[in-house]
């Protein structure tokens, strides 16, 4: 299974599918693309839901806390972060 993302909007419709060509089974490459959409929509980022290879319950690694950090900086707020496996989902926030 590739890791994939989706950029997801207040309404909880998703604004941008993220599947890089050269992701992999544990790793989704930033692109430019991904960073300008997240830019253009801003004001209508509700957050980010992205897979993790396997099953049981996903816990966010430490590139994943980074990524969650770095995107509310430059937002000015808190995110909601999902992370799927093949049998679960998990919903994150970020401490204040």
């Amino acid at each position: 299974m590739l890791e994939a993302g989706v950029l997801v909007n207040q309404m909880g419709a998703p604004i941008y599918w993220h599947a890089p060509p050269h992701r992999s089974s544990v790793y989704i490459p930033d692109s430019v693309e991904l960073w300008d959409v997240v830019w253009e929509n801003r004001s209508d980022i509700l957050g980010f839901a992205h897979s993790h290879p396997g099953n049981g319950s996903p816990w966010p690694s430490s590139e994943d806390l980074s990524t969650f950090h770095a995107w509310e900086q430059s937002l000015g707020r808190t995110l909601r972060w999902w992370i799927t496996t093949s049998d679960c989902v998990m919903e994150f926030r970020r401490d204040s």
